[in-house]
């Protein structure tokens, strides 16, 4: 038996609720949740905040000589992000 009841994700969707709050909600994964999306064929809202990064303190902390591990732990990011925006200021 489903954890999930269709009508109630239908509900929380047309809210405006998103799929990390529905999943809380019902207490599954955000899989569960993308998975009713697509068999209800609905389009439920997604938050992927983005961190923002200073590049004038990230490229303090690169010429500082900080390796790529330590400014993402500085930032909050995993590395791969932090690699990201090593290439995205130029810092190569």
């Amino acid at each position: 038996m489903s954890k999930v009841d269709p009508e109630e994700l239908r509900q929380l969707a047309q809210e405006g609720k998103s799929v990390s709050q529905i999943a809380k909600h019902f207490g599954v994964h955000i899989r569960a949740v993308r998975y009713w999306e697509r068999k209800l064929n609905l389009k439920i809202k997604r938050v992927n905040p983005k961190r923002k990064v200073d590049p004038e303190k990230f490229k303090e902390l690169y010429l500082k000589g900080l390796r790529i591990g330590e400014i993402a732990k500085f930032f909050g990011c995993s590395k791969r992000s932090a690699y990201y925006w090593r290439e995205k200021f130029g810092f190569r």
